[in-house]
């Protein structure tokens, strides 16, 4: 069994859906980052455990890298689609 998550589109401003904040999610594990983007796996388990909490560690997880140069006021929102799929 496996988790994952992807951004399904960029973050858009809630009053203008053709304004999109210059940011990205990246999914930190060990010392390797992941676009979210694309889709990471998230969470394993091999043939016969179950699936438990995810808990990351200081330095993992999902981190939202914002271009501050370029980012204007407003309200912003994307859509995360999470999946667990069953086979291994």
């Amino acid at each position: 069994m496996s988790v994952t998550v992807k951004a399904v589109e960029p973050f858009r401003e809630i009053d203008n859906s053709t304004a999109q904040l210059p940011a990205h999610l990246l999914f930190y594990h060990g010392s390797a980052a992941d676009a979210v983007t694309q889709g990471v796996e998230i969470a394993k388990t091999t043939d016969g455990q179950t699936l438990t909490d995810v808990v990351w560690q200081q330095n993992e997880g999902l981190r939202l890298h914002v271009d501050g140069s370029t980012n204007q006021p407003g309200e912003y929102r994307t859509q995360l689609e999470w999946q667990v799929n069953m086979g291994y």
